[in-house]
C-alpha cells in the first residue's frame, strides 16, 4: 500500500514519503515535499508524487533523524510534532483512508486520533474530494 504523511505547519504543508517495510510497519524517507499555504493545486500535486514514489518494500533508505528533521525545514520532532497538524494517507487499488494524528498527553509522540478516520472507494473520488478530504483531516 502507498502512503505519505502530510504536516500542516504555519507557513507550510510537508509531506513525507513512506515506505511500507515487509516487517508491517511504515518508514517515512525522502522524498520529502514542502509547500507553501497557499498554494493547493501545488499541494494534490505534489502528494501524487509522493504516493507515486511509495512502494512496498524490504528496507529503505533510512535518514539519521538529524537527516530527517533538515529535509523537513525542522529544529526538532517535538517541534514539529506541537506546532502542526498530521495526516497519514494510505493508498490501495481500491481504497483510499486518510488517518488524522494528534499530539498524545505526554506530547512525545503523535496517536491516530478517535474516530478521524475517512475511506473512500478510489471509484468514488477525484482530486478536489480527496484534497478537501486532507485538508479537513489537518483542521
Amino acid at each position: 500500500m502507498k502512503a505519505c504523511s502530510i504536516y500542516k505547519t504555519e507557513s507550510a504543508y510537508k509531506i513525507v514519503t513512506e515506505y511500507n517495510l515487509d516487517i508491517g510497519y511504515y518508514r517515512g524517507s525522502i522524498p520529502v515535499f514542502i509547500v507553501k499555504m497557499a498554494d493547493k493545486d501545488d499541494l494534490i500535486t505534489m502528494i501524487h508524487k509522493s504516493l507515486d514514489a511509495s512502494t512496498d518494500i524490504d528496507s529503505c533508505v533510512t535518514l539519521s533523524t538529524k537527516e530527517y528533521l533538515r529535509q523537513l525545514k525542522e529544529p526538532s520532532l517535538k517541534k514539529l510534532y506541537s506546532q502542526s497538524k498530521n495526516c497519514f494517507v494510505r493508498l490501495s487499488s481500491e481504497k483510499l483512508i486518510i488517518t488524522p494524528y494528534e499530539l498524545d498527553p505526554s506530547g512525545r509522540y503523535l496517536q491516530e486520533k478517535p474516530d478521524g478516520q475517512i475511506r473512500y472507494s478510489l471509484d468514488t473520488i477525484n482530486d478536489d474530494l480527496f484534497l478537501s478530504a486532507v485538508l479537513s483531516a489537518l483542521e
